[in-house]
């Protein structure tokens, strides 16, 4: 990815664009200053980072020939041939591995996962490609870039991103580098960073503290009343309906007998509630670093992907959590 939010931001040759550019490398020295590198190997690889983004950015594909890029099904041989610098098969057994975090954080797995090793297996699910154009650039560029290039790149990308769970010196950086982007122009207010932070981090544990703390119940059974009605005054005035064709009645009638609501909190088919496994998973595992939660939540994130990577999607399931805007309160269809 780039750290700029596109291409443009790279290769236009205006003032604008290359004050920004000027900005991602004072910012990025500043990182590495501040975890203990010395002004000189700082900008050493800020200027770096910036040089090889630059590369990508001449190679990456248009972006209206990407947005209308679904993926096509391919291969691991495919992909091999098309990027044969990257050890695909060693790369995939790792990822699949179960192993302890480097940092020292809780293990949020408990065994390999087999089925992410068999995707693009026959039988197995489908293995997809976006832009495969862009592999054999992308293999020539990596091969021309030096370890110490790449590691540079690696040590920004997670400091970047995890900045604003640090302490406020490293979120004031990203205040500077985003007022320079975007004009933002000041950092949220402690309070309220702490609570979408929170809610962020872990939305499905606080949506069930909301619930069973707050939330009035007894408006769930009058919304569950009021769309149970809706329902019935539509299926009654089917037969009605004379511009509709008998086929069509039929499919609507169909799509009216699979309706199912869930409002305020999923439920399982019985009308039990059913708090999905993210709303426990974080048990036993939370420390007192906002940044080692942050990372052993988006750890687990992946372990609940790699679970369900094979299963079919399941109807009942929240894309979101209650405490996401328009969603309390909201019919499952």
């Amino acid at each position: 990815g780039f750290s700029l939010p596109e291409c443009t931001y790279y290769l236009e040759d205006s003032a604008e664009m290359k004050q920004h550019r000027a900005t991602l490398v004072r910012i990025a020295s500043a990182f590495f200053v501040k975890v203990g590198y010395s002004k000189e190997e700082a900008e050493t690889r800020a200027d770096a980072i910036l040089a090889f983004e630059t590369q990508m950015a001449k190679i990456t594909d248009d972006k209206e020939v990407s947005r209308k890029d679904h993926g096509t099904a391919t291969s691991w041989d495919k992909v091999q041939e098309l990027m044969p610098y990257w050890p695909w098969s060693s790369w995939l057994d790792q990822l699949a591995a179960c192993t302890a975090p480097p940092d020292g954080a809780a293990k949020v797995c408990d065994h390999d996962h087999a089925n992410v090793r068999q995707v693009g297996q026959a039988g197995h699910t489908q293995l997809y490609i976006m832009n495969a154009d862009f592999f054999p650039k992308m293999n020539k560029l990596l091969e021309e870039t030096s370890y110490d290039t790449i590691k540079a790149i690696m040590s920004w990308q997670v400091m970047k991103n995890g900045a604003i769970f640090l302490s406020a010196e490293y979120i004031d950086l990203m205040v500077e580098f985003n007022k320079d982007l975007f004009g933002m122009k000041q950092k949220n207010p402690r309070e309220r960073k702490c609570y979408y932070t929170t809610t962020g981090i872990t939305a499905w544990p606080m949506s069930k503290l909301y619930i069973d703390s707050i939330f009035h119940t007894p408006n769930r059974e009058a919304a569950l009343t009021m769309l149970d009605e809706v329902k019935a005054q539509f299926m009654g005035a089917l037969p009605h309906e004379e511009w509709m064709t008998a086929e069509d009645r039929q499919a609507a009638q169909h799509k009216l007998e699979d309706m199912f609501f869930q409002v305020a909190y999923p439920t399982d088919a019985g009308g039990k509630v059913a708090w999905p496994p993210e709303t426990f998973d974080m048990d036993g595992k939370m420390t007192d670093q906002l940044f080692v939660n942050y990372m052993v939540a988006q750890r687990l994130a992946v372990e609940r992907d790699f679970v369900k990577i094979h299963d079919k999607p399941e109807r009942r399931e929240w894309s979101s959590s209650p405490l996401t805007v328009n969603e309390i309160g909201r019919a499952h269809v």
